[in-house]
Order: structure tokens, then sequence, then C-alpha cells
């Protein structure tokens, strides 16, 4: 990653930096999806709903189809397929 040869880092440390830029360029939806200000989103972006971490809890996903899941949060919950596979692959790292 570019940014690590300059100094260790990781997405959280990132993504508060982009918070706290004093220029104001960026705009934060949820599920922590950033965006470019002055540029114009979809309602789509502005709906994204918030995640409940209780449900990627390990105890909640153990033994359980990483597909089921991820096609369930999405319709139950409204979640992006992309979001929920990367959280659920966090929890196995």
């Amino acid at each position: 990653m570019h940014v690590q040869s300059f100094r260790p880092t990781n997405e959280t440390s990132i993504w508060t930096n982009l918070k706290i830029e004093e220029s104001d360029s960026f705009q934060f939806f949820n599920c922590k999806y950033v965006g470019v200000k002055g540029k114009d989103y979809s309602e789509y972006w502005y709906k994204l709903p918030q995640i409940r971490g209780t449900l990627f809890r390990q105890e909640v996903l153990a033994g359980r189809d990483v597909e089921e899941i991820i096609t369930e949060y999405s319709k139950k919950y409204g979640y992006p397929e992309i979001h929920t596979r990367y959280l659920i692959n966090k929890q196995k790292e």
C-alpha cells in the first residue's frame, strides 16, 4: 500500500484522516463509504443503512454459509453485498 511506505497505517487511520482533512474535500456515507464533495451522488448513497455490528460477531456468523449471509443481510437490512462480504472477511482475520 502506497500510504504505508511513509508510515504504518490501517483503514481506520486513513478514514479518520479523511474525516479531519481541513480542505473539507470529502463527504461521508454510512457503511464507511467516502465520496468527493461537490459531486452529485444518486439517492442510493444517502439511503445506505447504518451497519449493526452485532450482526457480524463471530458467534453470529459461525457455521453459516457466507453467500447466504450476504444475501440475507442485503435483503433484510439493505446492506451492500460487497460491504457485507468485506466485513465477514475482516472477522476471519
